[in-house]
């Protein structure tokens, strides 16, 4: 099993021996079942699972790649039809083939915005977000698993956690409006077991550089721990890249398995954050904005022989009969795919000739092709997808007059150029 780089810097001797302890503690309390981890939570799917491309007769036709309600056969242009025009009421993937990148809902109008992508499991290929976001104020105060996409732990029963007021809780706002998730391990539920949600967010295929940020609340009188786990499988043939106790019985936030740590910080929202970089193989572990894991891999973090890929959240309260949490709170979960940096954009080149406008942006090289970039013009924009000789290209018809052209996800103010479309 790797294991990150020590820096003395950030790790007092006492770290050290508390780290030792602190592993052989959690070997020997989890051995009963191989360490039960800090349990998963879920989240927002993004897979592409292609919709149905059979004919759904009686003459109505699907819109496919070159077939879009009558439109031209440009890759680019957004449809300028209703989809129920004609004979095409169903359209249910604008870009065919199962595809619908770049394009929202029955997509005839507009493109996906920054920051989302096509989810090509619903039938009308809604945009959404790439990126998984968790905020509690849209929650009711009860159950979390029983209003949202997360889940009780795989085999468990009533261990979800609940959704609180924070100010009636513990006297303090949350870190965003007022609610947020309460994990309990000292007392069990229905089943006697303490909370343990997981969120399965399954971005798989989706590699490069991740951040993971959770806001973390330990109250002033807290006893017990508490866990943030992140597996690279769930839950078939689980393996777990990342696992961080907060203990409030040590003072600790620990890195299982490896004992680095800083103290634990009480009565108010800290953020834990891991940049992971899945090319890379590398995930770098922060607490209050200070680095305590430097270099460790994602692959072999915790369990070994993982994959490189993000498939759920964890979160674990630990039990009554171990050393569960009197009560710790989580808000503003987000995974984020890091924007491609400008400074991998060797050239990017508009043209615009007789109504025509020719895009063509060349990458210093091929580490992001199949990526998504978004070109935008003065009355819209197009999405141009990196291929595998380090080049977006793409054009748009119909155009006329003066367009100010900027290519805006990534953002680089730099390539903003001015055409004329005649």
């Amino acid at each position: 099993m790797s294991t990150g780089s020590m820096n003395p810097n950030f790790r007092s001797i006492a770290c050290l021996l508390l780290g030792v302890v602190i592993v052989f503690s959690v070997k020997a309390q989890t051995a009963k079942a191989d360490l039960d981890p800090p349990t998963p939570a879920r989240s927002a799917v993004a897979s592409s699972a292609a919709p149905n491309p059979d004919d759904p007769g009686d003459g109505v036709k699907l819109c496919g790649l070159h077939e879009r309600t009558g439109c031209e056969k440009s890759r680019t242009k957004p449809c300028k039809k209703s989809c129920g025009a004609g004979p095409y009421p169903a359209c249910p993937c604008p870009m065919g083939n199962g595809s619908c990148e770049g394009y929202k809902d029955t997509a005839c109008y507009g493109k996906c915005p920054k920051n989302e992508k096509c989810n090509t499991e619903v039938a009308d290929c809604k945009c959404v977000p790439n990126k998984a976001n968790a905020k509690f104020d849209d929650h009711r105060l009860s159950r979390l698993c029983t209003q949202s996409d997360w889940e009780e732990w795989i085999g468990k029963e009533d261990v979800c956690g609940d959704v609180v007021n924070m100010m009636f809780e513990e006297g303090v706002p949350a870190h965003s409006g007022e609610q947020a998730l309460q994990i309990i391990g000292q007392e069990g539920g229905s089943s006697g077991l303490g909370d343990d949600v997981v969120w399965p967010m399954h971005f798989d295929g989706e590699v490069g550089p991740w951040t993971f940020s959770i806001q973390t609340f330990v109250p002033l009188e807290a006893v017990g721990q508490a866990w943030i786990v992140l597996l690279n499988q769930y839950p078939d043939n689980m393996n777990w890249s990342l696992q961080v106790r907060l203990s409030a019985d040590d003072g600790m936030i620990v890195a299982d398995y490896d004992g680095e740590c800083l103290p634990l910080i009480r009565g108010r929202w800290v953020e834990f954050r891991a940049e992971i970089d899945l090319d890379a193989d590398i995930v770098d572990y922060f607490y209050n904005g200070e680095q305590f894991v430097f270099g460790k891999s994602w692959v072999d973090g915790v369990s070994g022989g993982g994959l490189p890929q993000i498939q759920a959240l964890g979160l674990y309260g630990d039990e009554p009969f171990g050393q569960g949490t009197s009560g710790t709170y989580f808000d503003d979960v987000t995974f984020t795919a890091a924007d491609i940096p400008c400074e991998d954009i060797k050239k990017a080149k508009f043209k615009c000739k007789r109504g025509k406008l020719k895009i063509k942006i060349i990458m210093t090289d091929s580490s992001h092709a199949g990526k998504t970039m978004i070109v935008d013009y003065t009355t819209g924009a197009v999405d141009l997808i990196i291929g595998g000789k380090k080049k977006a290209k793409g054009k748009v018809m119909g155009l006329s007059g003066i367009l100010d052209v900027s290519l805006v996800d990534p953002d680089c103010p730099q390539f903003d150029t001015r055409v004329n479309c005649g």
